[in-house]
């Protein structure tokens, strides 16, 4: 199997796969048809197929493109399953360049690319073997990846989510909490007279964004922490201050940052803020570290070595987003990186769409990839 940069992945069949794929919805706990369709089609391309099932109905699709031999020498995964919105018609459409749809960025374009790229190379005769994993569960707990991440030994990994086809070596960890401040009620013309749970609880998420690990900067592009309110609830009665107050916080942190040791910070040094006779209580909700591939370079050269001849150039970013590498990584002791079509901003929008020409690409750097792993 050679190198070429001309490309055995059609654009009319790309676009269908990925249209065909966003039509059948799969939202969170319901992805079972969908798997069943895309593990059909890697059994007609001619990859061995297994189904790994996380619970009843709910199958990861793990398609092997076996080699001479045995070492997974690369394994690219992605995600099943989809945001969902209520009431929501999945329906795909390809209008000004771009297919959109719920799951087109998120991430069916980037599964479809991956399906084509491992037909592709099935049509030949590979020395080493390489795995396509197509898991469930993202969008819930990650215990897909989880699974599969614990099943399968892989040289490396690459993860297909929306990167803008950069190469991104880093994910940021995640922090979740749950702020209740409780205070003492007053008349609303009287505010002296108590102390609003609302104002205690702004002193406490002052104090959140100003604490020294949410103020530092890491060396690649956005990364940086964040702390973001995503939930309040607030106040009792119009005409008395709030008696209490929650509200949930998720932080972003930089991959070497303790989410344990953050916690127990916000808790200790909020404490001391509150004014008499004010209650704190602190909560985490969800946690994990992030990680950061220092050897990264060295290897993924196959992955820069595509990128840098299909696309013309290699650019880094940083997954500010959980995603599978975290398992893989973490969980699997998978050196995995994260690369894929599209802009992750658009992911769970009402306007989720992915460049046609963007899909394309990935393909091609999909295919490029597995020609240099698995050699002829």
């Amino acid at each position: 199997m050679t190198p070429s940069h001309a490309s055995g992945v059609r654009l009319d069949e790309l676009v269908r796969l990925a249209v065909d794929l966003i039509n059948i919805p799969s939202p969170l706990y319901e992805e079972g048809e969908v798997a069943s369709y895309v593990g059909s089609w890697l059994e007609r391309a001619g990859l061995d197929v297994e189904y790994q099932y996380v619970s009843r109905g709910r199958p990861n699709v793990v398609a092997w493109l076996k080699g001479r031999r045995d070492e997974v020498r690369v394994m690219m995964v992605g995600h099943l399953d989809t945001f969902h919105v209520e009431g929501e018609e999945v329906r795909a459409r390809v209008e000004g360049g771009c297919i959109h749809g719920r799951g087109s960025v998120d991430m069916k374009g980037a599964i479809a690319a991956m399906m084509l790229a491992f037909s592709d190379a099935a049509r030949r005769q590979p020395e080493g073997t390489a795995v396509l994993g197509l898991v469930v569960d993202e969008e819930g707990k990650g215990r897909g990846s989880e699974l599969l991440a614990k099943s399968i030994r892989a040289e490396k990994a690459i993860v297909g989510e929306p990167t803008g086809l950069s190469v991104s070596p880093a994910q940021s960890g995640l922090l979740e909490l749950e702020i209740v401040v409780r205070g003492v009620r007053s008349h609303v013309t009287l505010p002296e007279r108590g102390a609003s749970a609302y104002e205690e609880l702004l002193k406490v998420l002052e104090l959140v964004r100003l604490l020294p690990p949410l103020r530092e900067r890491g060396p690649l592009p956005l990364m940086e922490p964040t702390a973001v309110v995503s939930l309040v609830k607030c106040g009792e009665d119009p005409w008395s201050t709030p008696r209490e107050c929650r509200a949930r916080v998720v932080m972003s942190l930089l991959p070497w940052h303790d989410p344990d040791a953050l916690f127990d910070e916000v808790g200790r040094a909020s404490a001391q803020l509150l004014s008499s006779g004010c209650e704190l209580l602190v909560s985490m909700v969800d946690d994990d570290m992030g990680f950061w591939l220092a050897d990264w370079r060295d290897r993924f050269s196959s992955l820069l070595e595509a990128v840098r001849e299909v696309v013309g150039r290699v650019s880094v970013s940083y997954m500010r987003s959980w995603c599978d590498a975290n398992n893989l990584y973490h969980k699997g002791g998978i050196p995995t990186v994260v690369f894929g079509p599209g802009d992750l901003g658009l992911a769970h929008s009402d306007s989720e769409r992915i460049s046609v020409e963007e899909l394309l690409l990935a393909a091609r750097v999909y295919r490029e990839v597995l020609a240099r792993e698995l050699g002829a």
